[in-house]
């Protein structure tokens, strides 16, 4: 029996990397903070935790920490602690994952009704990654200190005409169609994208109803290729 139980445990090490077992307790909606840029401020990884009192960790090693968004207790707490925190985020790390967290399924009803939106009834707001400012002085996303990433979001919202158009707000509003700087560019990071390519990287946003609840898409497009993002209304969404 001893030994049976020592072979099944063998099988799961094969079978995951350490990495895949050691997130074993993570949910998927999760960020890496790189603890080595808490301590380059002058403060212990102690201290930080102690400041930061509604924080959930799942992992909390030497090398890195990893904050669980899905068991903060109170969700409203996440673009607090984003806005607070953005400077200690382990980009690298967490920028396939937020890519991730907005992407949608090509076959889903918000793909094909956003392409209903642009392609028929041509409702829509598009721009390229080069003159895609964000922050309160229309700063380039790519000029930003990590400090000041989650300070500014795009809102997509529709004018009196009915037409698309977006527009910087001052942090996150709750219940509005919010993408932020990071998502925005963790597109072109994730894809290495060189900076004179920017001009042709093309961002779509509109609107569409589904079950009578209005939801903003954003359709990127870059040589040909195009993926389909949805937005942030809810905190840590």
């Amino acid at each position: 029996m001893k030994r049976n139980i020592l072979l099944w445990m063998t099988s799961i090490f094969f079978f995951l990397s350490f990495d895949e077992f050691k997130a074993q307790d993570c949910s998927s909606n999760i960020i890496y903070v790189n603890p080595k840029l808490i301590t380059d401020t002058g403060i212990t990884v102690l201290r930080w935790i102690e400041l930061n009192p509604n924080m959930v960790i799942c992992i909390n090693t030497e090398d890195e920490i990893i904050v669980d968004f899905e068991k903060f207790n109170d969700k409203n707490e996440i673009p607090k602690w984003l806005k607070e925190n953005a400077e200690f985020i382990n980009y690298e790390k967490s920028n396939r994952l937020i890519e991730d967290l907005h992407l949608l399924k090509m076959d889903s009803e918000y793909v094909r009704e956003a392409d209903r939106e642009m392609i028929i009834n041509k409702n829509f707001y598009a721009i390229t990654y080069d003159l895609l400012k964000i922050y309160s002085n229309d700063q380039d996303i790519d000029s930003m200190h990590p400090r000041e990433y989650y300070k500014n979001y795009k809102k997509v919202y529709k004018n009196a005409f009915n037409s698309i158009k977006i527009k910087n707000t001052n942090g996150f509003i709750l219940g509005d169609h919010n993408f932020s700087a990071v998502f925005l560019r963790s597109i072109i990071v994730n894809r290495n994208i060189d900076k004179s390519e920017f001009k042709n990287c093309l961002f779509q946003f509109t609107i569409v109803k589904i079950n009578n609840r209005d939801t903003a898409v954003l359709k990127f497009t870059f040589e040909g290729v195009s993926t389909y993002y949805d937005f942030s209304d809810e905190p840590g969404t």
